[in-house]
């Protein structure tokens, strides 16, 4: 019974180490100044603090270790166009990144996929937006492509907005939310603002690791001093 009993003790101990580990595998496909990259994150949303650092072959590099929380971290490099940090969650799980020149993409843990969700329908959005500006600013379009134009314009601006709503009332409690609710903060009015940030976790208010928030406190602050 004692026997049983310490297996089934380290069996919960291993589940549990095996919970606050993550690894990251990671490519970029862009020339680079050196090979170094680093892993780190910022307490004050300015500076780069790094706490690890590797050497890529052929592009590809890896990290791994323990975390207790999810936070907000960046993978770090010399780039062709200079110093290039990558945003996103460090959390428990196995993280996949992609680099190029003009993107990249991080998925693999719940975080990470909702927030490269939400990157890939917005910039939908932002394209169809483009799209129209180019007609608008075109001096030989007829006044019915305008119009049209303009219309598709609006309608994926308010689809766009509706959206990124939608998703971080769901999700508020993920620091994927509070990432993004910083972002678009104005499409949210005081009252619906105020509602929201009574429902971000006690993890996700740690200033010490997490610099969102405190951004967030300054908008709620700001607009209760000019109402």
């Amino acid at each position: 019974m004692k026997s049983i009993l310490s297996i089934f003790t380290a069996t919960l101990l291993l589940l549990s180490c095996n919970n606050s580990t993550y690894k990251i595998s990671g490519i970029i496909d862009e020339p680079q100044y050196n090979d170094t990259v680093y892993l780190g994150y910022s307490n004050d949303g300015y500076n780069f603090i790094a706490v690890d650092s590797t050497i890529t072959t052929d592009g590809k590099f890896e990290f791994g270790g323990n975390i207790d929380e999810s936070k907000i971290y960046y993978i770090s490099y010399i780039g062709e166009f200079g110093p290039a940090h990558i945003l996103f969650i460090l959390e428990p799980g196995e993280i996949s990144m992609e680099i190029g020149r003009d993107y990249y993409r991080v998925t693999g843990t719940p975080d990470n996929d909702l927030n490269q969700d939400i990157d890939d329908v917005m910039f939908k959005y932002v394209d169809d937006i483009l799209q129209a500006q180019e007609v608008l600013n075109d001096s030989l379009a007829s006044d019915s492509t305008i119009s049209q134009a303009r219309l598709s314009c609006y309608v994926a601006e308010t689809e766009a907005k509706l959206y990124i709503k939608k998703v971080i009332t769901e999700n508020i409690k993920s620091l994927t939310a509070l990432l993004h609710l910083v972002t678009f903060a104005e499409f949210f009015t005081t009252e619906e603002l105020n509602k929201l940030i009574e429902h971000i976790p006690e993890e996700n208010k740690d200033r010490d690791n997490n610099p969102l928030f405190d951004i967030l406190s300054e908008i709620q602050y700001e607009r209760q001093d000019t109402e």
